[in-house]
């Protein structure tokens, strides 16, 4: 056998190894898709348009979608601005003592738990309220939001 029919044979193997892993690791994919379909479908077409439409005690998921759309606009609204503001500064005054201090807080800021920006949100905002309200979650969101809308337009701005 020679140098070149052996390579052929190796790459072969190799490439036949990789499909059969490749294989394994995403069968389970396959398996939990195929689950949820099998599942989930039948109530959806049992309930009909009453699934997206209906409220949530009636089974429907419109509610739920609305308010998605509600909490990402108004931490959007929130966030975005003063994300740009503070990139854009700290871009511009990269060698000021609040330059370097603002990218060491992004930096601190993409590392924090998300959970914890809850827990903290919710003492501040939701408890003195007495209540959950959309704008506690949206604030939420917006703190989560902003280090990384900063660092991704740092990237664009270079």
């Amino acid at each position: 056998m020679s140098v070149s029919n052996f390579r052929k044979a190796k790459e072969k193997a190799f490439l036949i190894a990789v499909g059969i892993t490749t294989l394994i690791a995403i069968l389970p994919l396959f398996h939990i898709i195929a689950t949820v379909l099998m599942n989930g479908l039948p109530p959806i077409v049992a309930k009909g348009p009453v699934f997206i439409t209906g409220t949530l005690s009636e089974g429907g998921i419109g509610p739920a979608i609305v308010g998605t759309f509600m909490l990402t606009f108004l931490s959007s609204l929130i966030g975005l601005p003063i994300a740009f503001r503070v990139r854009v500064y700290a871009y511009e005054y990269p060698k000021s003592a609040i330059g370097r201090l603002t990218k060491s807080l992004l930096q601190i800021m993409l590392e924090f738990p998300t959970i914890l920006v809850g827990v903290f949100v919710m003492d501040i905002i939701a408890i003195p309220m007495g209540t959950y309200s959309a704008f506690a979650g949206a604030f939420a969101l917006a703190i989560i939001l902003m280090p990384y809308v900063a660092v991704y337009t740092h990237e664009a701005m270079r």
